[in-house]
């Protein structure tokens, strides 16, 4: 379940700040009646991301958004974490080729 909430205004001066937020829920739940009686278990998680700052004031309203810059730095680190190793194994092959 993905939603955009707003939260509480808070007063800055003279103006208003209205952070907006992405909220991502995920879960399951399960029951089992039985001969030995009932049970049941599950598991949730939800996922809060800032995405936009809504600004009130005397001028109107205006509306910021909040840039993810921690998702291309993660990228970049996954894709160096398989390159790097693929890069020395090819290295290491031809290093020992032009050896014996």
């Amino acid at each position: 379940m993905n939603k955009i909430v707003k939260g509480d205004p808070i007063p800055v001066g003279e103006r208003e700040i209205v952070p907006i937020v992405r909220v991502t829920k995920r879960g399951r739940r399960r029951a089992d009646i039985g001969t030995d009686g009932i049970s049941g278990g599950g598991w949730g998680r939800v996922h809060m991301r800032p995405v936009a700052v809504l600004e009130k004031g005397e001028a109107g309203e205006r509306h910021l958004p909040v840039p993810d810059r921690a998702s291309p730095i993660f990228l970049s680190m996954i894709l160096a974490g398989f390159v790097i190793p693929l890069l020395a194994m090819i290295g290491a092959r031809f290093l020992g080729r032009g050896r014996s």
